[in-house]
């Protein structure tokens, strides 16, 4: 199976041997926010009133991910959720190998001062996945909203052998993101 895979990976590889890039950005507009995603990625959002939302090159073996939810105010911070859950991965059965490379809380002028945003980066190995080897950053983000907390995490998910190729596509990606509350 491993030539098989290795065609579909050279299927998904431009004329430079690069994997599908994000020099540009376009925007994504929904009623729960919005954010900008590289351009040419097919959009999901097929689970938008859940305020989820996923963009994917051809090929969909990178992934950039937009999900929120409600929690009651005393839920925790953005930090401990972000370690309690492995950045959200403790509940997936396909997931295996989880390694938190990094976490730190955020402490950035270009967000709200009212935000309360940490970021994970790990590692993991996940066979659902065309390149199962994945690495991965995740921002959680909590927004007080009317007596309520909003969670949100912003992820990219990509083969682990692309990480230098995308290291700075979840820095981009965040930098846009806007909850609508």
């Amino acid at each position: 199976s491993s030539a098989a895979s290795d065609v579909y990976k050279r299927q998904q590889l431009d004329e430079d041997g690069d994997p599908p890039g994000y020099d540009d950005l376009e925007a994504f507009r929904a009623e729960p926010f919005s954010i900008e995603h590289p351009q040419g990625w097919e959009v999901d959002d097929a689970e938008i009133a859940q305020d989820t939302a996923m963009f994917y090159p051809p090929g969909h073996d990178q992934q950039l991910w937009v999900a929120g939810w409600s929690e009651p105010m005393d839920a925790g911070s953005s930090r401990a959720y972000l370690v309690e859950t492995e950045g959200g991965t403790v509940d997936d059965p396909s997931t295996s190998g989880f390694e938190a490379l990094e976490v730190e809380e955020v402490d950035d002028d270009d967000f709200p001062e009212d935000w309360d945003i940490a970021f994970m980066e790990a590692e993991f190995t996940n066979d659902t996945w065309p390149t199962p080897e994945r690495h991965y950053w995740i921002y959680a983000v909590a927004v007080e909203h009317q007596g309520e907390q909003m969670m949100y995490n912003v992820s990219v998910n990509v083969p682990r052998e692309q990480e230098d190729f995308y290291d700075d596509l979840h820095e981009d990606v965040i930098e846009t993101f806007t909850p609508h509350l």
